[in-house]
């Protein structure tokens, strides 16, 4: 029966504890790259440096008695400093997260393909439908598939009003759901900002409202 001699199962036994020790690092470091690229730490390192060059320009001592102003010791405004950092990260954090809530409110509107019948005639149609959660109407907007079957927009159809707007659509498509196709919405906020809605459900920010070419569709 063959065994392992010693010099290799310490080796075994050092790489092993080397790729823990690299995997911890790894996670630390990428803790704090994002850390580092936030923006509520620039502008505490900004704060901080302001802070220190005015205690140079104030001949603050670094330890010791205060100066006649009765300014403190480094260490006094060094804990000063580090009690306003951590009010300012908090204060950042709330900003951020309001922010991200009022961009998900202005852009809560969504449109897909849908399939109706007509009572009388009992045919089904195609039909567009836009749910506009944001709470005010969107006056520029435009839809579009990527098989060119769906051309809507605002010059032709009005502003789409809060709640759900539905508008008639002539497609070559047979009326089937199986057919729907994803579509892709751009739109302007209350803010004047251009946002869009690709096929797959994400919202990005968009530079310009693509041209609205004469409308395929009725307001239903």
């Amino acid at each position: 029966m063959l065994r392992a001699s010693p010099d290799r199962s310490r080796r075994r036994r050092t790489r092993a504890q080397f790729d823990t020790v690299r995997a911890g690092v790894r996670s630390v470091g990428g803790r704090v790259a994002r850390a580092w690229q936030s923006p509520a730490t620039k502008w505490v390192l900004v704060f901080a440096c302001i802070t220190l060059a005015t205690l140079w320009l104030w001949r603050v001592p670094p330890a010791g008695a205060a100066s006649e102003a009765n300014l403190g010791t480094w260490g006094e405004w060094i804990a000063g400093i580090g009690s306003v950092s951590a009010a300012v990260v908090a204060l950042s954090a709330i900003v951020i997260q309001r922010h991200a809530e009022d961009v998900s409110k202005r852009t809560a509107i969504a449109a897909w393909m849908d399939v109706e019948v007509d009572p009388e005639r009992r045919q089904p149609y195609w039909t567009v439908k836009i749910r506009n959660d944001t709470g005010l109407p969107v006056f520029e907007w435009a839809i579009t598939s990527s098989n060119g079957s769906v051309h809507l927009c605002s010059k032709e159809n009005g502003p789409i009003v809060p709640d759900m707007s539905r508008y008639l659509l002539a497609a070559e498509e047979p009326p089937d759901q199986a057919r729907a196709v994803a579509l892709v919405l751009e739109f302007r906020d209350r803010l004047g900002k251009l946002w869009e809605r690709d096929d797959s459900g994400r919202v990005g920010a968009l530079r310009a409202l693509s041209r609205c070419p004469n409308m395929r569709g009725s307001d239903g």
